[in-house]
């Protein structure tokens, strides 16, 4: 019988020939990893490159100790370190865990690439909130472009959203996907509600327009916000103008704002 963080009793689901599944409740405690749904396979996971290290130079953790692995599609396990080399580590999934209660409502966000880290805190922060997939685009008043470092750029913004969701209990990483053009962003969106936050709109708040829960796709602007003509492209693939009051938000307050708004059934 295994042992897990704060004296708890793990049985391996191998040791026992049962199919039981641990509630989140009793692996909270546990250090959360998130590997690649490659890196499982046939009861075993492998943790291997930057996750390998946080795990076992950061975190000192050796064979033996537990930890919980996900796979950032809403599976997890509770595992046990087996073999730790000086490259990769080797863990045995003991135990499925399952994720408590109802789905979170399915929430994309479209953002602008903004000045400094801004573009991360607001990543990090809607992570936490429960946004399911990142869309970050050029806008027309964008003052840094995306063009350089795409690539980069992606990973970057990616391995914020993974620490994030460790962060915050979540089993699910959201995707980040970077655009070329707001016109090749609009014509995937597929979700029924659509909302863009302007700062123009004095009719229709955020907050009513939102209740409903359906999935949605929001967007907001950059630091110089929206051009007219851009407010005109959105509306015409079906996007709403919505408020978020009468003070004007920075650009990376409205799209936090926005989100808790739409995901405040938590």
């Amino acid at each position: 019988m295994a042992r897990g963080a704060g004296g708890q009793n793990l049985k391996s689901s191998r040791q026992t020939g049962t199919s039981q599944r641990a509630p989140v409740t009793e692996a909270r405690l546990l250090t959360r990893v998130f590997l690649p749904p490659e890196a499982f396979s046939d009861g075993m996971a492998t943790l291997e490159g930057q996750v390998f290290r946080h795990v076992a130079r950061v975190l000192r953790m050796g064979e033996g100790d537990h930890l919980l692995l996900l796979d950032g599609t809403g599976r997890g396990w509770v595992a046990r370190l087996e073999r730790v080399t000086r490259s990769d580590a080797t863990a045995i999934l003991l135990q499925g865990v399952v994720e408590e209660g109802p789905p979170l409502r399915e929430v994309h966000l479209a953002v602008p690439l903004l000045k400094g880290d801004r573009t991360e805190l607001v990543l990090q922060k809607c992570t936490e909130l429960g946004v399911s997939c990142f869309h970050v685009y050029p806008a027309e008043r964008s003052v840094v472009r995306l063009a350089d470092r795409v690539g980069a750029r992606r990973e970057r913004f990616q391995s914020v959203c993974r620490s994030a969701a460790e962060q915050c209990g979540a089993f699910r990483v959201p995707e980040v996907r970077i655009w070329e053009s707001t016109q090749g962003f609009l014509e995937q969106v597929s979700t029924a509600g659509r909302f863009i936050a302007w700062e123009e709109e004095d009719r229709l708040s955020a907050r009513d327009a939102l209740q409903d829960g359906r999935p949605c796709t929001l967007a907001t602007g950059p630091e110089g916000g929206f051009s007219r003509q851009e407010v005109d492209l959105w509306t015409d693939h079906g996007f709403r103008p919505v408020s978020l009051g009468r003070r004007i938000l920075r650009a990376e307050t409205a799209p936090i704002a926005l989100c808790a708004l739409a995901l405040c059934a938590l």
